[in-house]
């Protein structure tokens, strides 16, 4: 048996030293655009240098704060509605604390505007008790910038050809 090992390791020790290194191009460490022939600024959608951060423009709603400002169409029919306010002060939504259904929970007014209600579908835990309509806002349902996302007027950052 033990030979059986020392034939095999001078087998691999001849077959390594007769093997000749094989000779490999140079890789470049930064491979530039225009060594490819292709301008940095034809690159990306922007049109801009791929090699600059471009500034995100802030996000500006008509009125900061809930109630008062326009409805916004849905991006496709039977899409969640966009929240038509800023959000920032309302977030993180936990467990233990969700703002967004202190105005908008079933019933419930502020104030001199109406908050679109929490439909009925979000009280309906589909998982555990398909059809029953609890008081509470279904787990599935609490955390609600899952679905609803902020919108403002912002024009695209980059246009649509469609």
């Amino acid at each position: 048996m033990r030979s059986r090992y020392l034939f095999g390791s001078l087998l691999l020790a001849a077959c390594a030293a007769g093997q000749k290194p094989v000779a490999q191009a140079p890789v470049p460490a930064q491979a530039h655009a225009s060594t490819l022939g292709i301008p940095d600024r034809q690159m990306g959608l922007s049109k801009a240098s791929v090699f600059d951060v471009p500034e995100q423009k802030p996000f500006v709603f008509p009125k900061d704060t809930p109630g008062g400002n326009d409805k916004l169409p849905r991006a496709f029919p039977g899409a969640p509605p966009a929240i038509p306010h800023d959000v920032l002060r309302y977030l993180p939504i936990t467990a233990s604390r969700n703002r967004c259904a202190d105005c908008h929970n079933v019933g419930k007014t502020e104030g001199e505007f109406d908050p679109t209600p929490i439909p009925t579908s979000h009280h309906i835990d589909w998982r555990n008790a398909p059809g029953v309509v609890k008081k509470e806002v279904a787990g599935t349902r609490w955390v609600c910038t899952s679905c609803h996302v902020p919108q403002a007027g912002q024009t695209p950052p980059v246009g649509n050809s469609f």
